[in-house]
């Protein structure tokens, strides 16, 4: 066996036999006390717990200390309630757990966890749960998803929330309400106290807004082209944010370009000229370098090249103060996060 597993993983395997073999309970299990004391003890343990005892509060604290794919089939349906999955959410990845949990236990509550442990799954939110109440519960979870609300669910509640937790945000605060955010986030305790540290903060917020951007362009073309290299090009038809694309969106529509296999001087003179019409204001610097990232990886995407080239080929162009954690090469760029 030495010759095929290494040192940690016969001492895991002997670790997990010996929790196997000892898991029987020597005693009966007659009591909630007693049940809770022998699955907190052995992860194994619920299968030999009573039906009768496999309580929501038992099987809480069993999917706490075990592989939910392993209790899942231990416990009764009367004991699966939102807060059990909810714990599930919460300590595992939604790619792995997402097939076990049904329909009716997806509930607001369970989405906002989701959210709040990868916002990059917030595209994955069902439409129906996305109201004014959601938007407003996961900026008060995570303040810098003010930056992805859509605008007609904006309220001044939630400005003041969010600017409470994060000073930053207040550069995108309308201009209307900014002297209702500073006087309330003065009068309940914000973080910031005065109009000049507000000043302030806003070249900070453009900085932490072109790194989330920068981020999230570099994820989804990177993304992109492991899908186009494996399935072709067409395939990526079904990722393009169509309502994105109707509002002339630069990148799903430099993505669409890419798809419907234009001529790469073609695609070239189009960003090119959208760098020029548009990079002309007070956020020019950021918005230059987003708009090269974005032609970068849409002409890695175009000629079939490799993830981790277009990786490198974005992330060169983006100066290194200004450079996500995620994508620093120390962190092994986006391959880390996935």
């Amino acid at each position: 066996m030495g010759d095929i597993l290494s040192k940690e993983e016969i001492d895991l395997l002997t670790e997990n036999l010996l929790d196997y073999q000892r898991v029987k309970p020597k005693k009966k299990i007659k009591t909630v006390a007693q049940a809770l004391k022998v699955v907190k003890e052995n992860r194994y343990a619920l299968r030999y717990v009573p039906e009768e005892l496999r309580t929501t509060e038992v099987c809480l604290e069993a999917i706490k200390v075990r592989c939910v794919f392993l209790e899942l089939e231990y416990i009764p349906e009367n004991a699966k309630t939102v807060e059990l999955y909810i714990e599930i959410v919460k300590r595992h990845s939604w790619e792995l757990v997402q097939e076990y949990i049904p329909e009716k236990f997806r509930t607001t509550e369970l989405w906002l966890e989701v959210v709040k442990k990868d916002e990059w799954l917030l595209a994955e939110v069902p439409e129906k749960i996305r109201t004014a109440e959601f938007w407003f519960e996961a900026v008060k979870k995570t303040a810098w998803l003010l930056t992805k609300v859509p605008e007609k669910f904006k309220t001044i509640d939630m400005y003041i929330e969010a600017v409470k937790q994060e000073d930053w945000l207040f550069m995108l605060v309308p201009e209307s309400l900014k002297e209702q955010v500073i006087e309330a986030t003065e009068v309940q305790g914000g973080a910031t106290r005065t109009r000049y540290k507000y000043e302030s903060v806003l070249e900070i917020g453009m900085k932490k807004i072109f790194e989330m951007e920068a981020e999230r362009i570099c994820i989804k073309l990177i993304k992109l082209c492991e899908i186009a290299r494996r399935e072709g090009i067409l395939a990526l038809e079904n990722f393009i944010d169509k309502e994105k694309l109707l509002k002339k969106d630069f990148l799903e529509t430099g993505i669409q370009m890419a798809v419907d296999g234009m001529q790469r001087e073609i695609v070239e003179k189009y960003i090119d000229s959208w760098i020029e019409t548009n990079c002309n204001n007070s956020v020019a610097y950021y918005e230059k370098i987003l708009a090269s990232i974005i032609k970068a990886g849409v002409l890695c995407l175009q000629a079939g090249e490799h993830p981790k080239v277009a990786e490198y080929k974005m992330t060169v162009l983006i100066p290194r103060e200004l450079i996500p954690d995620s994508l620093l090469p120390e962190k092994e760029g986006y391959f880390r996060k996935v």
